[in-house]
């Protein structure tokens, strides 16, 4: 069997993974790069040859290249979670849902593919998948984060697979996730104190609802809005996704200007109204935080390069003893690293200098 990298390792964004066996094609993730035309390296013959889909979230660097390759003669069937299909908001009818509650039992596609999927806590509808296929067993991790404060993750262990394909967008560092916490509410404290305002740009679903959370366990009383699709969210998420939480926000529609916290999703700032909304906000002493991976010729990095804006990270995915641990206590064949834009070399645990155009065989 062949896994052809058609996107996601030594770069960041457009994560793609062919696999092959006999002529017949499955496909996990389509995402789209930093760019517009970033799409992943596949030829017509092989994307009209695919399929299924498997889908592991929404956000566009794994699923920005469906309508693309359906575009592009695609008609294999499309599978993800409910959450998933909705948010990414296409009108594709081939596109089936897993049914809730049932990943931990082999979910059953054809005679020689079955599933395994389960939550992997980077946000609602995200999960991970084992695909037993033709005889092999190969590991699909997605964004996968164990320790998120909101949402659940179903934890991969003693589990067997010929090829893990694990998410390691921090390569090689060891990220202190509590420190970058205190650093992102203390930033925010600060600021309010002073009587300013702090924009947070985030993604439409995912961490955006975990920083709300964040902030009502800091439990200094910090006024929070959202959007109206974060604010809707707040107020519409799945027990089965998330844990329950008391954190309130309100609608950014009703706020009058007063020192807050404001979250809107376009982490980018490529919207006029959020790019102004900035602006506005610098203009009167407030501050904007970005807390994700920023792409090349957006509002967000026109303020990045200005030192316009601040950069915090906010952790939504392994740590690297985190990715090591998950290999210690699995049992895989071949490991691929993808989400990360380097190669990552540690001769005491992990080397993986896997990237796009390559094929692992298995």
């Amino acid at each position: 069997m062949k896994l052809y990298i058609a996107g996601g390792c030594g770069e960041h964004g457009r994560n793609c993974f062919l696999l092959e066996d006999n002529g017949r094609y499955l496909m996990v993730d389509c995402g789209k790069g930093d760019r517009d035309t970033s799409f992943p390296q596949l030829t017509k013959d092989e994307i009209m040859k695919t399929e299924y889909l498997f889908l592991t979230h929404s956000h566009k660097d794994h699923s920005g290249g469906i309508q693309w390759m359906v575009e592009q003669g695609c008609r294999g069937n499309i599978i993800s979670t409910k959450e998933t299909r909705i948010q990414c908001d296409l009108n594709i009818p081939n596109w089936r849902s897993l049914p809730v509650n049932e990943g931990s039992q082999p979910l059953v596609i054809n005679q020689n593919l079955r599933i395994i999927w389960g939550r992997s806590g980077h946000c609602a509808g995200s999960v991970w998948y084992l695909i037993e296929w033709n005889g092999k067993t190969i590991l699909f991790t997605g964004d996968y984060k164990e320790k998120s404060s909101l949402y659940f993750c179903d934890e991969i262990r003693n589990t067997a697979a010929d090829c893990a394909v694990i998410d390691c967008a921090y390569g090689n560092r060891d990220i202190d996730r509590n420190g970058l916490y205190r650093e992102l509410t203390d930033s925010i404290r600060y600021h309010i104190r002073k009587g300013n305002t702090v924009l947070l740009p985030v993604p439409k679903y995912g961490r955006g609802l975990e920083m709300i959370q964040l902030l009502h366990d800091a439990g200094k009383n910090i006024p929070v809005y959202a959007d109206s699709s974060l604010f809707k969210q707040t107020k519409t998420n799945s027990p089965f996704w998330t844990v329950q939480s008391e954190a309130i926000s309100q609608n950014m529609k009703n706020w009058k200007g007063d020192p807050a916290v404001l979250l809107v999703s376009d982490p980018q700032l490529r919207k006029k109204e959020n790019y102004e909304l900035a602006i506005r906000i610098l203009n009167t002493g407030g501050t904007v935080i970005l807390t994700g991976y920023v792409y090349p010729d957006t509002g967000s990095e026109h303020l990045l390069k200005q030192k316009l804006a601040g950069q915090i990270a906010y952790p939504v995915h392994m740590n690297y003893s985190e990715v090591c641990g998950l290999i210690s206590k699995n049992r895989f064949g071949n490991i691929v690293l993808n989400h990360h834009a380097g190669k990552i070399d540690d001769e005491k645990k992990i080397t993986s200098d896997i990237k796009t155009g390559d094929t692992v065989l298995f």
